[in-house]
């Protein structure tokens, strides 16, 4: 009754994306340049959020106003809540001078703060500011996330997007007052309340952050010690380079191979992304001459292949390095030393996404798609060949 009508409900609520300007939560290092640089340039998007996926989000705000509520009820102040921060001035939109000699700059309206902005200005609200009994203030940043990217990070992999944002707006924050330089980013996993926190310290001086220790509510705690040098100022250079794509009017590189669920089965560009890319493919070399680390990592993909049970990641990840080696040449085939190397374009058919059909419609409907496969194969020289034959005639 109710469940095929919320998720609808929440598309009727939906915002626009609204115009592209640099921000904290844009600035992380797994952000896509080239998505960005649709955004900034005013693409039209060729999808919007599927319903169920802005409702993902609107949970994730509820979720960190839950976990605001328990802080609260603990021995740490919470305060400061969406307060805003400008954090630098970034370099990228200059500023001009008019007739009468009165600097000029490009602004933006802030909906958050209502305030008109310069659009150079690096600008953000902090989720808020924790202080403990001693006195002492920490940044607080709270993401709520799903079950399997939650406990990919408490496994090892790093939130590199939320530590940039995180360090950001310490730099901000330190403009204020200095002697904040420790922040807690709270990640809250939505299916089981489960929590971790990585405690972050970051250097204004040197714009390095380390990471100090990261705390699970199980109460298992590692040792941190991970330095990231130059964290916003890369941040800041990325926002550069969409700037200036934009005003070439050209597109940086795909960043993920054709067929990527994620990001790009998310993104907003996505066909427009990757059409056109069947023609870029065959304009690819086909006879590169490659050198003898690209054989060497031939000769360890076919070791790979052999033991197809134990390949997995391994394979997966040679398969990676030789596909960036192609890209650099922008080649599709190649020789490396006695190694054949072919990574071509097939055709695949297979059924659209469920909601993209009707459902009377569902059993007979397919789409067209595109898919790269990777073949390596070593030559044997003819005479080498026509020995095993001789042997295998005897």
């Amino acid at each position: 009754m109710l469940a095929e009508v919320l998720h609808k409900i929440a598309g009727f609520d939906r915002e626009e994306r609204g115009d592209y300007f640099p921000r904290p939560s844009l600035a992380g290092p797994e952000r896509c340049l080239r998505a960005l640089t649709y955004w900034a340039m005013g693409t039209p998007e060729d999808k919007g959020m599927a319903d169920r996926f802005l409702m993902v989000l609107d949970d994730s705000s509820w979720h960190e106003e839950l976990t605001a509520d328990w802080i609260r009820k603990s021995a740490y102040a919470l305060h400061s809540q969406q307060m805003s921060v400008d954090i630098c001035r970034m370099g990228i939109y200059p500023q001009t001078k008019d007739k009468e000699g009165n600097i000029t700059e490009p602004t933006r309206h802030c909906t958050t703060c209502d305030q008109e902005v310069p659009l150079d200005v690096l600008h953000g609200h902090i989720d808020g500011i924790v202080t403990d009994l001693l006195g002492t203030d920490y940044l607080w940043e709270h993401k709520a996330l799903n079950h399997f990217t939650f406990e990919r990070f408490w496994n090892g992999e790093l939130p590199m997007d939320y530590l940039t944002q995180c360090c950001l707006y310490l730099r901000g924050l330190q403009l204020v007052n200095p002697e904040m330089k420790r922040g807690n980013l709270l990640i809250k996993n939505k299916n089981t309340s489960a929590y971790i926190d990585y405690l972050i310290e970051y250097d204004n001086a040197n714009d390095t952050a380390t990471i100090i220790e990261i705390s699970h509510s199980n109460g298992t705690k590692k040792q941190g010690g991970q330095a990231f040098p130059g964290i916003t100022n890369s941040a800041i250079e990325r926002f550069r380079t969409v700037r200036e794509h934009v005003a070439r009017q050209e597109l940086p590189d795909r960043p993920h191979e054709l067929g990527t669920q994620f990001p790009c089965g998310y993104c907003a560009w996505e066909e427009t992304c990757w059409s056109g890319y069947e023609q870029e493919y065959h304009e690819l070399a086909q006879d590169v001459e490659f050198e003898q680390d690209v054989v060497d990592l031939c000769r360890l993909y076919l070791e790979e292949a052999m033991h197809e049970k134990n390949a997995g990641a391994r394979k997966d990840e040679l398969r990676q390095q030789i596909r960036a080696i192609l890209a650099e040449k922008e080649a599709s085939k190649g020789k490396a030393g006695d190694y054949l190397i072919h990574n071509r374009l097939q055709k695949e058919v297979r059924l659209k996404k469920k909601e993209e059909i009707p459902e009377e419609y569902l059993p007979y409907v397919t789409k067209e798609s595109l898919k790269e496969i990777l073949t390596i194969r070593k030559v044997v020289p003819k005479t080498e060949a026509k020995t095993k034959k001789k042997g295998k005639s005897k």
